[in-house]
């Protein structure tokens, strides 16, 4: 019981702070997702001359999965590739190049610090074997063509089970873990199955 009450007053520490730092470091309201979760933009029909959408594809924006536009493009341009640096995710993840903002909204190893706090009191529980896969794949997403590969939606689900009591509802950082957002594909080119290899 004591230990539960610990993680939580962490979940509640991690919360302020991110709202907090995200406001002192000069990040726009209007931009930046106050859900801790990445960017904000509008819906893509709105702005978006591309109807075609069987052949669009989908594109994570922190909030949602919505379908990759030329509007969507513009707006939030390829990343830098860059290698990997999270010592504690080198025994889990097959893949050596990632990029920022990654797929929690971190812009800065200093977010992506903060991030790796909260989620390595998850870890201490030991919920689930995969759970550090899928946390890792979260913080250093792969790199494809300077955009980040989601998790597969199956992955998701596999690494989250008997996990979910851990993470509270009213937690902005918890919809990273809702599986509904990613992909529900078995294909390598659209999504990572790490739980495949299993």
């Amino acid at each position: 019981m004591e230990s539960r009450a610990v993680f939580f007053g962490v979940v509640v520490f991690f919360a302020v702070s991110r709202l907090v730092l995200s406001h002192f470091n000069g990040v726009e309201n209007s931009l930046y997702a106050m859900d801790g979760v990445g960017l904000r933009l509008p819906a893509p029909g709105r702005h978006s001359s591309n109807r075609n959408h069987a052949r669009t594809t989908a594109k994570f924006y922190g909030h949602a999965v919505v379908p990759r536009t030329s509007w969507a493009e513009k707006f939030h341009p390829a990343a830098a590739c860059r290698p990997r640096q999270l010592s504690l995710c080198d025994d889990v993840l097959p893949y050596n190049s990632t990029l920022l903002p990654n797929l929690v909204g971190d812009r800065d190893r200093i977010s992506l610090n903060r991030t790796l706090l909260f989620f390595a009191l998850m870890l201490k529980t030991e919920c689930n074997p995969r759970l550090k896969q899928l946390l890792c794949s979260l913080l250093e997403p792969p790199c494809r063509a300077g955009r980040p590969l989601l998790p597969c939606r199956k992955f998701c689900k596999v690494a989250t089970e008997n996990c979910q009591k851990l993470i509270p509802a009213t937690l902005a950082l918890s919809r990273v873990f809702d599986c509904r957002r990613y992909p529900d594909s078995d294909s390598p080119s659209v999504c990572l199955n790490l739980a495949r290899s299993a």
